[in-house]
């Protein structure tokens, strides 16, 4: 099969700013703030799967972020604290700090009350109320200088800050007046800034500075204890487990380090460095530990984008897992009809003419692997920009390529996309490209979509199902939408959004685990399937079958299941050691059938193709990534079913293949598959190497062995 291998989207996933769990959440909850003000939700059921994401803005970015009792709240540069819906994917409260930039804020403990950090070197109470937050009080410094960290003791009766001006301060919550200040001196005689703070059970601070020192201080006298000099810059970010006798520290060095409590021969506590583990490869920006029922995990984000996981119990000991940082749902549409490719970006859309090989060359090479000769190289048509500062949440492309529609917070629009050239692909290289807005005012999606015969503009969000019908009779760029249907309000996120081949209907994955299926013709819900065991990944209707649709959840499971009869049918079975097998790979994000029968499906780092007119043999999981030595595979006794020779094939080769079953790691990173004319296929990839070129350079060390 010929492909078209797609890098002109250049994709640049945003920096981690900070990290929050949910304590007592089942499953396990984190929320994860990024620098473009996008705020992703991930759960950890088989594996940490982002579960949703909330588009903000960049100016909404967040410094600081937490849960309380459900509610997620963040606060940032922008001086004010939101308290996000989940369910509609958008914020809920928004409410003025009014004292500048917000660096830090905690809840404190058996109170519900607010503490936030700010820039203009208060920290401001506010009581926590069911629908929003109430100012109470505020601790002025008088010393002048940001207020950067923020921290209560665990029983609530004593608070400390610190900031710019190099000072921690212990307050009478009371009173409101200090009751200890506690100078911090440099080395290099300049101002230190005191980026975090933790305050334990036996009135002992830690803090985290910008000469990279962690340093242990006795709360009641406000002199220090210990000082540990464990980074080679600014220490940003500590947290401190449960039975508060280890603190993870981290910063711009990118390394975290572990600091343990043990008793000494002289009968008091003593602070040792447990180790440290060196994974990002840019400064970290935030820690965030979940100790709870005897399960202690550790995560760390920063500039390099990726999400990193621990075991805080085994830190040293233990291998960590990276998250990849690219989106689970492709922010790529491929319309077939035109070779059009549109990327969504934050701000914009692209829209991208694909290229086309040079006639009569050599599909025999192609086969090989070779790159053919090109007659028209690809080009960018057009881009169309969203006159909102919110993010871009989705966005879609019809089958007929005159339609393109986003949507972001403040609601979905709808545009034409002409051409001045006549058919024919020479000429579209140099066609002048319009751009008309056709509809607005629109309700705000979480998933978009357009009907095969780009009739219906299909919205959907936590309200269900709308439905906008597109009149163009007229030949020209104007549209009429009407509504057609509207479900009742649900209380979760739409998730994922697909049409069968036939227009006919329409599924929607909700974040409760659940399935809707549309009659778009009776405009009624046609059924609703059994809750499934994790969140829906991917799914496609099958067009050799009216009524089967193919679900994938995050937790690597595969479902066929038939809606006419409420069932699942006997694929299902087959589709089980599929799953097993692309464990180690990443869940799909995305599948899609192919035009000679075949079901593809693929992640970040796979590809995958079934037959379905097949029977799948059980098969046999093999990491396509994983590469063996011939010479320890000669010298091994195969204890296996299978010869050392297969057992070398397995390992080695880029393709693991059954009767029916081809797993394939020729393509990586990818971001979206797709078809173009005469069944060609897209693959849109987005190399690692090319997106950390674009992160600003890391803090220089030196390493053993380098010029």
């Amino acid at each position: 099969m010929e492909v078209h291998r797609v890098r002109f989207f250049q994709y640049n996933p945003s920096a981690i700013q900070c990290l929050a769990f949910e304590p007592g959440s089942t499953p396990l909850r984190l929320a994860l703030g990024r620098e473009n003000g996008n705020v992703e939700v991930w759960e950890q059921n088989d594996t940490w799967a982002q579960s949703m994401v909330l588009h903000a803005s960049k100016d909404e970015c967040a410094e600081a972020m937490l849960w309380y009792q459900g509610r997620l709240l963040s606060a940032g540069l922008s001086g004010v604290m939101v308290q996000w819906s989940l369910s509609r994917q958008c914020p809920e409260v928004e409410v003025n700090m009014s004292g500048g930039a917000v660096w830090d804020m905690t809840v404190r403990p058996n109170a519900e009350q607010l503490a936030v950090a700010c820039e203009d070197g208060c920290v401001r109470l506010f009581d926590i109320v069911p629908d929003t937050v109430i100012y109470k009080k505020s601790y002025s410094n008088q010393g002048g200088g940001r207020c950067l960290a923020v921290a209560f003791h665990p029983e609530g009766n004593h608070m400390i800050s610190g900031g710019s001006d190099s000072i921690i301060r212990i307050w009478n919550l009371v009173s409101g007046i200090t009751t200890h200040r506690i100078p911090l001196d440099s080395p290099r005689q300049q101002a230190v800034l005191i980026w975090t703070l933790a305050f334990l059970q036996d009135m002992t601070i830690v803090s985290g500075d910008s000469d990279g020192r962690v340093q242990f201080w006795d709360g009641n006298h406000g002199s220090m204890i210990q000082s540990f000099p464990t980074h080679k810059a600014d220490v940003l970010t500590l947290v401190t487990n449960k039975a508060q006798d280890s603190v993870f520290a981290s910063g711009v060095d990118c390394k975290v380090a572990k600091l343990h409590s043990i008793d000494s021969e002289e009968g008091h506590k003593k602070w040792i460095n447990a180790g440290t583990v060196r994974v990002h490869t840019h400064d970290v920006r935030s820690l965030a530990l979940h100790d709870e029922d005897g399960s202690s995990v550790l995560v760390s984000g920063g500039l390099d984008t990726q999400l990193c996981v621990y075991g805080a119990s085994n830190f040293c000991l233990k291998t960590s897992n990276r998250f990849s940082p690219y989106p689970r749902t492709s922010p790529v549409s491929v319309c077939r009809r035109e070779q059009l490719v549109a990327c969504q970006f934050d701000s914009h859309v692209d829209m991208w003419s694909l290229g086309t090989a040079r006639d009569g060359a050599d599909l025999a090479e192609a086969a090989s692997g070779k790159v053919l000769p090109t007659l028209r190289q690809p080009t960018h048509s057009v881009r169309i920009k969203s006159k909102n500062r919110h993010n871009i949440a989705c966005s879609s492309v019809s089958p007929c390529g005159r339609w393109v529609a986003l949507s972001d917070r403040a609601g979905t629009r709808m545009f034409s996309v002409s051409s001045s050239a006549s058919n024919g692909e020479a000429s579209r290289a140099t066609s002048t490209v319009s751009v008309t807005s056709t509809s607005s005012g629109l309700d705000s999606a979480q998933r978009l979509a357009f009907t095969p015969d780009s009739r219906k503009l299909l919205i959907a969000n936590n309200h269900g199902l709308r439905v906008k019908a597109i009149d163009d009779g007229a030949g020209d760029d104007s549209c009429t939408c009407r509504d057609v249907y509207h479900t009742d309000k649900t209380a979760h996120a739409c998730v994922g959004l697909c049409v069968s081949p036939s227009g006919h209907f329409a599924a929607l994955a909700f974040a409760d685990n659940r399935i809707d299926i549309i009659d778009l013709k009776k405009e009624k819900l046609k059924r609703s399937t059994p809750r499934l065991p994790g969140l829906c990944s991917a799914m496609e209707f099958l067009s050799f079958s009216k009524h089967t649709i193919v679900i994938h959840t995050v937790n690597y499971q595969l479902f066929s299941f038939n809606f006419g009869d409420n069932t699942l049918t006997d694929l299902s079975a087959h589709l089980k050691p599929i799953s097993s097998a692309r464990r180690s790979l990443g869940p799909v994000m995305n599948c899609m059938e192919l035009d000679d029968g075949r079901l593809m499906l693929h992640s970040n780092a796979f590809m995958a193709s079934l037959d379905l007119s097949k029977s799948p043999k059980k098969f046999r999981s093999a990491n396509i990534r994983a590469r063996k030595r011939k010479s320890s595979l000669g010298s091994e006794k195969d204890t296996s079913s299978a010869t050392a020779a297969e057992e070398e094939e397995a390992m080695d080769a880029t393709e693991v293949k059954d009767s029916s079953l081809t797993i394939s790691g020729h393509f990586s990173d990818m971001l979206a598959i797709g078809l173009s004319a005469q069944s060609k296929l897209v693959v849109v990839e987005r190399p690692w190497t090319d997106v950390t070129q674009s992160f600003p350079d890391a803090l220089y060390r030196v390493r053993y062995g380098a010029a």
